[in-house]
């Protein structure tokens, strides 16, 4: 970046509307010169996820063969092989550096790393203690608002009642219409 001054930080946004396959090369052309800064190159993937999902990442190239997944071990400095795991993607729910190496679809000898961060959102919790029963006319309030709503980031609620949606019901608590009767859900999300 000519001109580039002390102190500040520039960021390389690089888009591929096309979808053609390719490579970009980015190297610090003053390494090791008085002031230089650095120049970090790392790919990362920031991913949230509920407590018990996971995320799927893949390999570059999913038309090759013989794939083999690594999880870099902090602690040994060295890729372990994730046994079994031979498919051009990987389900995973832990943060880490990972590695696939295999053949492509050229046959050459080919392997990827992606460093992942994974960040466990909290499950909403509800408690219901009971069926909740009405008598005809009696207006129907259900409140969704889970106990640990301080643990939770950018709520949504859609509501359904009989398995349908109930167009513009997205806040917590519902004004059911009175003789309505049937099963109302609700579907608690987060947004991040």
């Amino acid at each position: 970046i000519p001109n580039a001054q002390t102190g500040d930080y520039y960021i390389v946004l690089i888009t591929n509307f096309s979808n053609s396959a390719g490579f970009i090369l980015l190297n610090q052309t003053n390494f090791g010169d008085p002031d230089a800064g650095s120049t970090d190159c790392s790919i990362v993937f920031n991913e949230f996820i509920c407590v018990g999902s996971f995320v799927t990442i893949e390999a570059s190239d999913v038309g090759g063969t013989n794939y083999q997944w690594f999880l870099y071990n902090e602690i040994t400095e060295v890729f372990d092989i994730l046994t079994g795991e031979t498919n051009p993607t990987l389900d995973i729910n832990t943060s880490g550096l990972y590695r696939v190496e295999y053949l492509d679809s050229l046959g050459d000898t080919a392997e990827d790393e992606t460093q992942v961060n994974i960040t466990e959102l909290p499950l909403p919790e509800l408690s219901f203690i009971k069926p909740l029963e009405f008598c005809e006319g009696e207006e129907i309030i259900i409140d969704a608002t889970p106990s640990n709503i301080d643990d939770l980031e950018g709520v949504t609620y859609t509501w359904f009642f009989e398995g349908d949606e109930i167009p513009g019901e997205s806040s917590a608590v519902l004004n059911a219409t009175p003789n309505n009767y049937g099963i109302y859900t609700v579907e608690i999300g987060q947004i991040v």
